[in-house]
């Protein structure tokens, strides 16, 4: 985010739905997670499901006003 006028330490996956999909959370907690039993995990939809925790909400805020200032430059 620092590269486009944003804050630190904060950033955006992009990727191809299929493969997102195919891939395992590298973390977990928060809203990621459907649905838990003794038997298995059961992940949430995308983009929740690689987001582990509480988001930096004032991190995202900044990274859209870094974007709105660069396309006003």
């Amino acid at each position: 985010a620092h590269k486009m006028c944003g804050p630190t330490g904060f950033g955006i996956l992009y990727g191809k739905k299929d493969l997102l999909n195919a891939m395992p959370p590298y973390r977990g907690g928060g809203d990621m997670i459907d649905k838990v039993t003794f038997e298995k995990t059961t992940w949430n939809d995308l983009p929740h499901k690689f987001e582990a925790g509480t988001p930096p909400i004032s991190a995202g805020v900044g990274l859209g006003s870094g974007i709105d200032f660069l396309n006003q430059i």
